[in-house]
């Protein structure tokens, strides 16, 4: 799923010092995507780890990862030497791949270092992965599977089939734009329901407050007299 992390373990014992690579494709040289003979090393969102096993990881999936990948042990230092390997396809769900509703109500106005807790009404169980996500959803923002969960400036709370909570606090103007809640499964589409915040300066709106009674206030003196 989009944002997640993809881990893999080859299923058979590597010996010390072999060529171990990860690639994509027919593995071609610009199919490379990482390749050590030491027990650990990395390239960008790619990792590649040697503790008598070898184990992969891409981080921070996108659709782009999509594909077929080979994960294996070379038998010489010959770089066209694949020895053995493992190869599969890696399929990245959409987060949203379920739809996306509209929420009621659709904007959450604050202030800054106001909060917000938005009630999202989605089906689930209390154990499904429950996530927030923002714009296009690329990738969580925050997510748990546990019934309620901090971390950060957000918070998430369990209510019941049809109800999940989720709180971010201390909002700033960067944070005004369009939000995702949503509902992670792993055997049935995930659904989404989508929202907006919008953070204005508590300073100016405290101006406007102090503007509106001056001028209340001389509406009334001009009915008194």
């Amino acid at each position: 799923m989009e944002g997640e992390d993809f881990r893999l373990t080859l299923d058979f014992k590597v010996p010390e010092g072999r060529r171990k690579y990860f690639c994509r494709n027919d593995c071609k040289k610009e199919d490379i995507l990482i390749e050590t003979r030491g027990n650990r090393a990395q390239g960008g969102r790619y990792i590649i780890r040697h503790d008598g096993y070898v184990h992969v990881v891409i981080t921070e999936l996108t659709q782009s990862d999509t594909g077929w990948y080979k994960v294996g042990v070379g038998r010489s230092s010959l770089p066209n030497s694949y020895g053995s390997y493992q190869k599969f396809k890696l399929k990245v769900r959409d987060l949203c791949d379920g739809g996306v509703v509209s929420g009621e109500p659709k904007v959450y106005s604050t202030t800054e270092g106001g909060n917000v807790t938005v009630r999202c009404s989605l089906f689930l169980h209390p154990r499904n992965r429950k996530f927030l996500c923002r714009e296009e959803c690329n990738k969580f923002l925050f997510d748990t599977n546990d019934v309620t969960a901090t971390g950060d400036r957000y918070k998430i709370e369990y209510e019941s089939n049809t109800l999940f909570n989720v709180t971010i606090t201390e909002l700033t103007k960067s944070d005004s734009g369009r939000y995702r809640c949503g509902v992670g499964r792993n055997y049935a589409k995930n659904t989404c329901q989508e929202f907006e915040i919008t953070v204005t300066d508590g300073e100016l709106l405290m101006d406007v407050m102090k503007m509106f009674l001056h001028i209340s206030e001389g509406l009334m003196f001009l009915t008194i007299c």
